[in-house]
């Protein structure tokens, strides 16, 4: 993918224009609670959803895979992550994995509110 700067000075992540997939990764945090918080266009299936991984390598964390991922709004600044049954995440260092399907995804920002 490509980082690009909007006028307003937003920048964004978007697939490259010869792809039809990709992902992009953090790196490792430490996560101590609180909810993730996407802001970003075209997000759920077929846009954009996220997997949460273990630090020390790509395995996906049981329950926190991308088919489970569920977005409040598709299109938002605020838009709230959750899995399926509303799965909490332990404590723990993690990162997280944003997956990209088709080229009409934008990710602004992401964080966690407490």
């Amino acid at each position: 993918g490509l980082a690009k700067l909007r006028v307003d000075g937003w920048a964004y992540v978007q697939l490259a224009r010869a792809r039809e997939s990709g992902h992009l990764t953090t790196i490792p945090f430490d996560y101590r609670g609180g909810r993730l918080v996407v802001n970003g266009s075209g997000l759920g299936e077929g846009g954009i959803r996220v997997e949460v991984c273990h630090a020390a390598n790509p395995v996906v964390v049981s329950g926190f895979g991308k088919e489970l991922c569920r977005f409040s709004s598709p299109d938002s600044v605020n838009s709230h992550v959750t899995w399926a049954d509303d799965r909490q995440l332990a404590t723990g260092r993690y990162r997280l994995r944003f997956v990209f399907d088709g080229l009409r995804s934008k990710l602004y920002a992401f964080g966690f509110q407490v």
